[in-house]
């Protein structure tokens, strides 16, 4: 058997080329469906500090022969064609904590290998066996590897990576992505509106170590991350890729529910199948529309693409400043009035905006910067730092047609602490995904917010998640009075 039957290359979406995103460091039928995600979901303190993984404890289920155990699920396995059966649990009954299975293949050979969800310490191991997947790989055009960033982006809740253990050894793993609008969601390539991204899951890569073939991996693992995804999202959509050619992935994805949707390029000149595993076909997902107490103020979107890869906060700032009447380029205050620096993110931009691995610059240092600006125009508004600020008490500024520069993250994804910068002031951390875009708006009926954001142009953001990374990022906001 050659090596390309034991993968799955789903989603290979997260490429350079297809990205547009500010890249910081490291249902019933006919009824509008309720927005997915909380904090109780993903967005924990641990999430914020360490990167750990949050599992609550479950209590001991038991269904169709098949005994699950948590934190450890053990599962016998007698036969070779014997399967558990897709998620194996209700929904308040999770296996994800990391469980047993014992694989049979005859009386006189078995084999005991362990899925749990991998931690990020366990990068390197994921990194090294998808290199020995591609070095082995006899048609490099069905398979595109994912690039060491992106699966750390992986690690972190909401999304998962699943791995089977032989004892310390990874032997397979699989990817299941929540990334919301953000461009590698494969609903764009469907033409489906951002309601129903934000109800849609990605599968990405599995991969399997060709000593452990014919045990049936992929497929266990696609109901694995099948199952996570149902668990965390009930009802959603899950999406993936597969080559044309692969015919062997292809058949183990259509056996676990997948249908194709649509054939394309993708990936640089890649030919993909988009397969999608969706519960509901006739679920609408209707766009959004403010209600007559909606406040909405006319500010122009700027996309910082691809002049500022990570120049999101001088781009928010050109917008309010334009708001004004000061006609700036886009990348006038990121090349004349912002000041950079090697280290610091508080005070100055660390890195270079126009380079995909500068970081960014806090409230504090966007404040200077307007003001530099604003002192030698000559102009009569004066910025303000407004940090500390909840959400809620924002508004009354939006209502006097003020809008604000705020901060929160890529695409609402999660928000991980990654750096650190002493000042005077005292310690101020730095968050993967951080993202600063301008509230331009709320809706206090349907609890959305308003935001023109240098990526996604003018969108409506559902309130609670917005609030919770706002809050975990530190309330940071500036305003130009």
């Amino acid at each position: 058997m050659e090596a390309e039957h034991l993968f799955l290359n789903v989603s290979r979406c997260c490429r350079l080329a297809d990205k547009q995103q500010c890249r910081k460091k490291p249902c019933k039928k006919k009824q509008k469906p309720s927005f997915p995600f909380s904090v109780d979901h993903f967005l924990t303190s641990s999430s914020l500090s360490d990167s750990s993984e949050y599992f609550p404890e479950k209590k001991v289920y038991t269904k169709q022969n098949w005994t699950f155990f948590s934190p450890a699920l053990i599962l016998s396995l007698f036969t070779g064609d014997v399967r558990p059966p897709c998620c194996g649990t209700s929904p308040d009954q999770s296996p994800h904590t990391g469980h047993k299975e014992v694989f049979m293949k005859n009386p006189a050979e078995s084999i005991s290998l362990s899925i749990r969800r991998c931690m990020l310490d366990e990068l390197d191991s994921i990194m090294e066996l998808q290199q020995h997947i591609s070095d082995t790989m006899t048609n490099p055009d069905l398979f595109v590897s994912t690039d060491r960033s992106d699966n750390r982006d992986y690690l972190i809740s909401p999304n998962a990576i699943f791995g089977v253990y032989d004892g310390e050894r990874l032997a397979a793993y699989g990817s299941i992505i929540f990334s919301n609008d953000a461009p590698e969601n494969l609903g764009w390539d469907l033409a489906w509106n951002r309601e129903k991204l934000f109800h849609t899951a990605t599968l990405d890569t599995i991969v399997v170590d060709p000593d452990y073939r014919g045990h049936g991996l992929q497929r266990r693992l696609t109901r694995e991350c099948l199952s996570y995804a149902r668990e965390l999202l009930p009802g959603c959509n899950v999406l993936t890729t597969v080559s044309p050619y692969n015919e062997y992935s292809l058949r183990n994805v259509q056996a676990e529910g997948f249908e194709i949707q649509k054939r394309l390029m993708k990936y640089g000149g890649h030919e993909r199948y988009i397969l999608g595993n969706i519960p509901d076909p006739a679920c609408e997902y209707p766009d959004f529309v403010p209600s007559s107490q909606a406040v909405s103020l006319p500010v122009e979107n700027i996309l910082q693409n691809p002049e500022l890869p990570t120049g999101c906060e001088s781009v928010a700032l050109t917008m309010v400043l334009n708001y004004y009447g000061h006609r700036l380029a886009k990348t006038e205050i990121a090349d004349r009035y912002l000041r950079k620096d090697p280290e610091n993110f508080v005070t100055r931009f660390k890195g270079d905006p126009h380079d995909i691995s500068g970081d960014g610059i806090y409230a504090p240092g966007l404040t200077e910067t307007a003001r530099r600006f604003l002192s030698e125009q000559n102009a009569p508004q004066k910025a303000a730092d407004l940090t500390g600020t909840p959400l809620s008490e924002l508004y009354p500024y939006l209502d006097q047609k003020i809008p604000v520069i705020v901060y929160d993250s890529v695409y609402l994804k999660t928000p991980v602490d990654v750096a650190e910068y002493v000042t005077d002031g005292g310690t101020w951390h730095f968050y993967h995904n951080e993202h600063c875009i301008v509230l331009c708006g709320y809706d206090p009926l349907n609890r959305r917010v308003l935001v023109s954001d240098a990526l996604s142009g003018l969108v409506w953001r559902e309130e609670q998640r917005f609030t919770e990374i706002y809050d975990a990022l530190g309330r940071m906001a500036v305003v130009i009075l």
